[in-house]
């Protein structure tokens, strides 16, 4: 069932109360109906505000006169306030039916509706015409009338005279700020039959003359000056604007003491504005739902519905975290085998990069969507959308993983990204004994190796050559030469590298 809540000022409510029982119903139910918008199932924690409720049938007629409005009545009963409904709604409202309809009648009576802000959209088409140009009071809301309204705002009454010199003010700074031009000021000819912009540089010009994204962002902030007391819902502001720009409107509005904003939007530069309160709104079975942004999983969902990717930026759209130089080698072929193989083109530096954490410093990392541990380096703060490549270091087959590996596991599976670890010992060990012999003996030919391949529990590359106590093989070098003679993988190294390749598909829109 749809619903909506309203948040009102207790002094209003209760001047409602006042205003509206007669004296009999006043001296029986005002102090209960004050006790009962003042419970833990109505005020705000600071105790300042009220709550409302209401539910409305899909279909139902006008909302605030419809009679299934109960969403109110659970509150009511968790309010622990007792009042005689039946009683009070023929008292209020003349009329009595079951209680949830009596509760529904009071409350709609006690509403302060005339305390609700008006709603105010503002057009997505703007453009500047003198309509309403004789001065009428006419809403305002977007290019039409605004020449008249901005000269009454220019020339206000006597009473309105500080308010509207504020606006004013604010209006011109603004101005000034994105055109970068401290001698710049607005000027409505005395018909108000147009708006023209002075520049340091130029004399009046008319306001079109700027360029398109300058004229509707001067459009909407006029808008925004001409009005007070409203909340003022615009519609994807940033059409047209660069985001240096978009980012400056932000602030102008954020920084209005008249009105509030609500705002649809595409951009991530909105979005990110700070001050910003951000609710991820979607549509699935022709049903929307709406939630407040407040963790770094709901962002990284958001914008990879508005496709917002990190190439924008020059960076790539999936990281893999991985010990050393040689995984990367081994990765990539990999991942050029799974896109021949499935008619794909995954390209390192775009599409994806691989990111190197070296060994014992894994403990240094947090795969977590929360923020965490502040001393340690937060994977998805760096990219939302990563894979965490760990060697299992196991000596003995169905030996546990290090702590610090299972909290890595456990933190990638919380924050929806990808833990990988080896089948094996270390990643050398996907690659076949024959293979990995025939490398070891093309980078190594005049040393001397005896030691067994094969077992996927013991490191094969952590032997020293014969002869000579401290060298071991070179694992950059034999990687390469492992790859270039190509082989096929060991264990369960196909599987993990589909899924890799399928997370770094999604997360470039593939």
């Amino acid at each position: 069932m749809p619903s909506v809540s309203f948040c009102l000022d207790l002094s209003a409510l209760d001047q409602r109360v006042e205003t509206v029982l007669n004296p009999t119903a006043r001296h029986l139910y005002a102090e209960s109906l004050s006790k009962l918008f003042r419970s833990a199932a109505y005020v705000t924690p600071d105790c300042g505000a009220v709550w409302i409720d209401f539910s409305f049938e899909a279909g139902g007629r006008a909302f605030g006169y419809e009679g299934y409005l109960r969403a109110i009545y659970s509150q009511y009963v968790s309010s622990g306030v007792a009042v005689n409904l039946q009683d009070a709604s023929l008292r209020i409202c003349n009329s009595a039916s079951d209680d949830g309809s009596n509760y529904a009648n009071i409350v709609r009576a006690m509403m302060p509706w005339d305390a609700l802000p008006d709603f105010l959209k503002v057009e997505a088409i703007r453009s500047i015409d003198d309509t309403n140009a004789a001065g009428g009071e006419g809403v305002i809301n977007s290019g039409h009338g605004l020449p008249a309204a901005l000269l009454r705002l220019f020339n206000p009454e006597p009473d309105k005279f500080e308010q509207s010199s504020r606006r004013r003010a604010k209006l011109e700074g603004f101005v000034r700020d994105v055109l970068n031009d401290q001698g710049a000021s607005i000027l409505v000819s005395h018909d108000s039959h147009g708006i023209a912009v002075k520049t340091s540089d130029t004399g009046y010009l008319p306001l079109e003359s700027l360029g398109t994204g300058l004229t509707e962002l001067v459009i909407l902030a006029a808008v925004v000056a001409c009005n007070t007391g409203k909340i003022i819902c615009l519609e994807e502001p940033e059409i047209h604007l660069h985001p240096a720009l978009q980012a400056r409107f932000m602030q102008y509005l954020l920084s209005d003491e008249f009105n509030r904003f609500i705002v649809t939007t595409h951009s991530p530069t909105v979005i990110n504005a700070p001050g910003v309160r951000v609710a991820h709104v979607t549509k699935r079975g022709g049903v929307s739902t709406c939630r407040q942004l407040d963790g770094m999983v709901v962002a990284r969902d958001l914008l990879d519905d508005l496709g917002a990717r990190a190439s924008d930026l020059l960076q790539s759209n999936y990281v893999i975290w991985v010990e050393g130089p040689s995984d990367r080698i081994y990765l990539n072929y990999w991942i050029k085998r799974w896109c021949d193989e499935n008619d794909a083109d995954l390209v390192e530096g775009i599409n994806y990069s691989v990111m190197l954490y070296g060994g014992k410093l894994l403990n240094a990392l947090d795969a977590s969507a929360n923020d965490g541990d502040e001393k340690l380096v937060a994977l998805f703060r760096i990219n939302t959308h990563f894979c965490v490549l760990m060697d299992s270091d196991r000596k003995t087959p169905g030996a546990r993983i290090g702590k610090t590996k299972q909290r890595i596991v456990q933190q990638c599976r919380a924050s929806d990204a990808i833990s990988w670890v080896t089948w094996g010992s270390t990643i050398e060990n996907y690659v076949p004994r024959e293979i990995l012999s025939a490398a070891i003996k093309s980078v190594h030919s005049g040393k001397h190796w005896k030691h067994e391949l094969g077992d996927r529990n013991i490191c094969p590359l952590s032997f020293t050559f014969e002869g000579a106590k401290s060298l071991k093989p070179n694992k950059i070098a034999v990687a390469r030469a492992a790859c270039e003679a190509g082989f096929e993988s060991l264990g369960d190294c196909s599987k993990k590298v589909a899924k890799l390749c399928k997370a770094i598909c999604d997360a470039n829109g593939i």
